[in-house]
């Protein structure tokens, strides 16, 4: 029987290392981040490279823009994806799913 806190510690660390290992994860947003630290806010206003790197952080669709982001609030791809993989997990073997 999973407890609370087993079941959050796995989740967290499972986390921290797919946040880790991510190629568009955090790590790629800190870069991107130190290498305009130096720049004006005009500048970062217009350097492609630093908002290519905050766009790929999240799966939005391209094609439309969304002015409502601070109410419908994306979620980062780590997240989403990690939800995707975790749905996908318990549909092979729902009935186990729960005892890892």
């Amino acid at each position: 029987m999973w407890s609370r806190r087993a079941f959050l510690r796995s989740t967290g660390l499972i986390g921290a290392a797919t946040v880790a290992t991510e190629v568009h994860g955090v790590g790629a947003i800190a870069e991107a981040a130190q290498s305009v630290a130096d720049q004006t806010p005009e500048e970062v206003a217009q350097n492609e490279f630093f908002w290519r790197e905050i766009q790929f952080g999240f799966t939005l669709d391209r094609t439309l823009t969304n002015l409502n982001n601070g109410n419908s609030c994306p979620s980062p791809r780590v997240v989403h994806e990690a939800l995707k993989r975790y749905l996908d997990f318990s549909n092979q073997l729902p009935v186990n799913a729960g005892r890892l």
